[in-house]
């Protein structure tokens, strides 16, 4: 019972399908929290659900990145806004970790693909910034 909860718990987070992707990201980020290590998260403009489709695809973008953040940049901090206008969705993500490369473009790692991949679903634009030593900022503008 415990493994089917898991499966479909991965398949469509509770939080997510209950309350939205506010909702959701709070929950991801109180899991995401370990001492010496804070996350500040701030939504603005989200006065009601987005499109289902959307909501998954930020929040397993969300779940890569912080999963990232926590695995190997060794961030004591990490910053994720998001923001609705009348015709897009920002998504922010920065840390102050070690970095990573200085050209991104050139990655072979999966996270970064299943980021631009997810964005590209939602006809997004990512920008990846990361160089050694100067942490993480990761853009993805969504059209609505």
């Amino acid at each position: 019972c415990e493994s089917v909860r898991n499966i479909s718990h991965n398949i469509m987070p509770e939080a997510l399908n209950k309350y939205g992707i506010n909702e959701a990201v709070n929950d991801l980020v109180l899991r995401s929290i370990y001492p010496g290590f804070d996350i500040y998260f701030s939504c603005f403009g989200m006065k009601e659900r987005l499109n289902p489709e959307i909501e998954l695809n930020l929040y397993r973008i969300l779940e890569e990145v912080l999963s990232n953040i926590v695995r190997h940049a060794n961030a004591t901090e990490a910053f994720i806004q998001l923001t609705k206008t009348d015709n897009e969705i920002w998504l922010t993500i920065e840390d102050n970790g070690i970095g990573f490369l200085s050209d991104v473009s050139n990655s072979n790692g999966d996270g970064i693909k299943n980021i631009q991949a997810r964005t590209a679903i939602l006809n997004g634009n990512c920008t990846i910034e990361s160089a050694k030593e100067k942490g993480t900022f990761i853009f993805i503008k969504i059209p609505v």
